[in-house]
């Protein structure tokens, strides 16, 4: 079994738990474990990193502490966390004078570089072919509008791991279900991100065209890797869009088509319910 240290973040401990559950039962099936970093902070989002950056990188670099002290790649599911722990072990290696800022306010920096993989990467690495052979409710038919969403389409030190993208990975990892990812206009497009709790109005909007994209697309589903899209492409939408086109995690589709017991469980924390959508199915 491989085994990685675990970032899981704010929101797969809360609003995201069906993330979080599916994301570990679907790495066990993969013998893959992920082992939660003891003592995790929050890892300074954007709106905090413009406010002291300084302050910021400190709190993330320490989280990158605790993955380099046991030795191990750190997974990061959260496109917003894994953005601001990659970015910021990428900043330790090549500014010195950040580095030695960090150094001040923990009293250490990480020993050695931290490699800061995603969710969908690791996945991905494990292999889509394996995944197939592991199939027991092939998702055939279903067609999904696969949405990586700002945080893994760029930058390109963000949107680019060695040997793959975010965007083609999580693609290829809803085919090995046995579903077919449309080609879409909206998959690099913004949901809204945090401007949903400010400006709503606003986050609608963009909420609704991604939607009428997917749709004129031939979607059923969109799936995506992120917690903060998931909530706005669920909670934003304009009334017309209140029962049409669910939104999964795509370590939902991946457990539904490898059969795991708990899938349905996941998918009854939803605002829009996928369920009759994959009973038709056979799912």
């Amino acid at each position: 079994m491989e085994r990685f240290g675990y970032y899981p973040g704010c929101c797969l401990k809360t609003t995201a738990r069906e993330y979080e559950d599916s994301l570990l039962e679907v790495c066990a099936a993969l013998d893959l474990e992920l082992v939660e970093l003891d003592d995790w902070n929050c890892c300074a989002p954007v709106p905090f990193y413009d406010g002291n950056g300084t302050l910021a990188a400190g709190l993330a670099a320490r989280n990158l502490v605790l993955a380099g002290r046991a030795g191990r790649d750190l997974v990061v599911p959260c496109p917003g966390c894994y953005r601001r722990l990659r970015d910021t072990a990428l900043d330790l290696e090549q500014k010195e004078v950040l580095r030695g800022e960090v150094e001040r306010l923990l009293g250490s920096a990480p020993e050695a570089p931290v490699a800061v993989r995603s969710a969908v990467e690791v996945l991905w690495r494990a292999g889509a072919g394996r995944i197939t052979l592991l199939v027991r409710r092939p998702l055939t038919g279903l067609r999904v509008a696969c949405y990586p969403g700002c945080r893994l389409s760029r930058p390109a030190r963000i949107a680019a791991f060695p040997g793959g993208r975010h965007a083609a990975a999580l693609e290829e990892l809803a085919a090995a279900t046995g579903a077919e990812p449309v080609r879409w206009s909206g998959a690099a497009e913004c949901c809204g991100a945090a401007l949903g709790s400010t400006r709503p109005e606003l986050v609608r909007g963009l909420v609704d065209r991604l939607l009428t994209a997917a749709q004129r697309a031939g979607a059923e589903v969109l799936v995506t890797a992120c917690p903060v899209c998931h909530a706005n492409l669920e909670w934003r939408r304009g009334r017309a869009w209140r029962s049409a086109l669910p939104v999964l995690y795509f370590t939902e589709l991946l457990g539904l088509a490898l059969g795991l017991d708990r899938a349905p469980h996941w998918l009854r924390a939803h605002l829009v319910d996928a369920r009759p959508l994959l009973r038709r199915l056979g799912a």
